[in-house]
């Protein structure tokens, strides 16, 4: 029964919240990396675009 207990209370604890932390950091480094790979195709279809 303590098991459950503990399961119940977990979500109440500041843990939890690091982990949201680290969990929307890496997020939005997914999300900042995907950006620049975004712009990086997007220069690079330009430039071969004034290049032809």
């Amino acid at each position: 029964m303590s098991e459950r207990e503990t399961r119940q209370d977990t979500p109440r604890q500041p843990g939890s919240d690091e982990r949201a932390g680290v969990f929307s950091a890496i997020v939005s480094g997914i999300l900042l990396m995907a950006g620049l790979v975004a712009v990086m195709a997007a220069v690079c279809l330009l430039s071969i675009e004034y290049a032809s």
